[in-house]
């Protein structure tokens, strides 16, 4: 059991999805030591936890990395902002802005881990508190930073936190690769962007290389934005064929996901994702949602989907071009 809990709580330093740009931005994740499960030793009340949770619905464990990465923008990541605009205005040392922040990081911890079984550990702080920063250093205002950060970890910390969880615990078929029979791969009977499973390009799609895929300027706020529609899209598509496990739902993500990330790197041919790219390039343009660090809810992708859609063909046009002369 020692060997079990030190494989997991040992910093992971994963390349989850978030993107800076076109490339990978290397973020490191890891699990607090929750003392819980220290009180009772071998007992195995973590490896049954870690089993019980395996079997969450999408909502269940969306509901979880919500409500975690809420708490954490509430207090911990406004400290983060405060402390480091002191220590660039030469208030403090880096060496107490570092301290504060670290003491802030573990108080977090500690209150999250009474009603979290298994909550973000410091490393992962210290990646939230490297977001803030740069934010900061950029200009952005405190509001605009937490925001930031709260996408970053809603979307890419916290999953990748459940990712190496689930596959880090051999007693509880730690796999992370789920068994997909049954799943219907189409998209129109389920109301679905993209195909489910299926990989392949719309047929006719026309061939887009790596220089084309640039004149698009997708920023990194548009990166993560596409990332959550994929993401958003399988949820809807599995939760209407009734196939409501997280495990599932975030191996399809994930999958998705690097394929798209491909795809921007290399160029191809996929109709699917440039029919994405142009949609959130059109979002932004209408929404502003990367100036304003807009925070990425089902319900501000839904809206602002809506409002795409509801563009004619001439608007869209309009602001496609708007959009990519900014």
């Amino acid at each position: 059991m020692k060997k079990t809990l030190l494989a997991i709580f040992l910093c992971a330093a994963i390349t989850p999805l978030f993107a800076d740009g076109y490339g990978s931005r290397k973020l490191n994740i890891d699990i607090y030591p929750n003392p819980k499960f220290a009180m009772y030793g071998d007992s195995g009340l973590m490896s049954s936890t870690v089993s019980s949770m395996r079997g969450n619905t999408i909502s269940g464990t969306n509901s979880l990395i919500q409500s975690e990465c809420a708490t954490i923008a509430d207090w911990f990541l406004p400290y983060v902002y405060q402390t480091r605009k002191a220590e660039m205005e030469g208030r403090l040392s880096s060496i107490e802005a570092s301290s504060n922040i670290l003491r802030g990081a573990v108080n977090t911890m500690q209150s999250i881990s009474e009603g979290t079984p298994f909550p973000l550990g410091v490393d992962s702080y210290r990646t939230l508190d490297t977001l803030v920063n740069e934010q900061l250093k950029l200009g952005s205002s405190e509001s605009n930073a937490v925001r930031y950060a709260k996408n970053i970890c809603v979307h890419e910390l916290n999953p990748g936190k459940y990712r190496l969880l689930f596959s880090s615990f051999p007693k509880t078929g730690g796999s992370f690769t789920p068994d997909l029979t049954g799943l219907d791969d189409s998209r129109k009977s389920h109301g679905a962007i993209l195909p489910l499973i299926s990989l392949t390009a719309p047929e006719n799609s026309t061939f887009m290389s790596p220089r084309d895929l640039d004149r698009f300027k997708l920023s990194a706020q548009e990166i993560m934005v596409i990332h959550a529609l994929i993401a958003n899209d399988i949820k809807t598509n599995l939760e209407n064929q009734g196939k409501d496990n997280w495990i599932t739902y975030k191996y399809l993500v994930d999958r998705k996901r690097d394929d798209f990330n491909r795809f921007l790197r290399n160029g191809g041919a996929n109709e699917d994702y440039l029919v994405l790219i142009l949609s959130v390039k059109v979002m932004n343009n209408i929404t502003y949602f990367s100036e304003n660090n807009t925070e990425i809810t089902d319900a501000f992708l839904n809206s602002a989907l809506d409002k795409v859609q509801a563009l004619s063909p001439e608007e869209f046009t309009n602001n496609l071009n708007a959009a990519l002369s900014r």
